[in-house]
């Protein structure tokens, strides 16, 4: 197993401001999108948890009232609004195959599919920002 320790800082109303983010696994980027005024950040994550599993995410972040707000809800499922997407998957030749992206220019998340048994099968979900949230591309 592996465990990662981030610290995140954010300024608020001038102070400065550290939160542990442990519990997210390695932050590998933040991106930042806007909705009515408020700036929402997207944090992706690595994780490995055995020499051949890992996981991988998206999550939505917000600073509202001067605290982190780690369950702000920016991604349109079918199952209801998320404010984070996962996965897991079993390593495979390919060490590109389970990376997910963020195209800043056309504001998509592309995200990859694993089978239930946690295989990737090269293929990608994607998620792309309307300007109010990310819903899912038809393929």
């Amino acid at each position: 197993m592996r465990y990662y320790k981030n610290t995140i800082q954010y300024k608020y109303g001038g102070h400065l401001y550290s939160v542990n983010g442990q519990d997210i696994g390695l932050i590998t980027a933040v991106y930042m999108v806007e909705v009515n005024n408020q700036t929402y950040y997207l944090i992706t994550s690595f994780g490995q948890a055995m020499s051949i599993y890992f996981g991988e995410g998206v999550q939505v972040w917000s600073i509202q009232n001067g605290r982190l707000n780690k369950n702000s809800k920016l991604f349109k499922t079918s199952s209801g609004f998320k404010n984070a997407i996962n996965y897991f998957y079993y390593w495979d030749e390919d060490p590109l195959a389970g990376h997910l992206r963020y195209d800043k220019k056309s504001r998509i998340f592309s995200i990859p599919i694993t089978t239930k048994d946690e295989k990737l099968t090269g293929k990608f979900m994607r998620y792309k920002f309307t300007g109010r949230y990310f819903e899912k591309v038809k393929n």
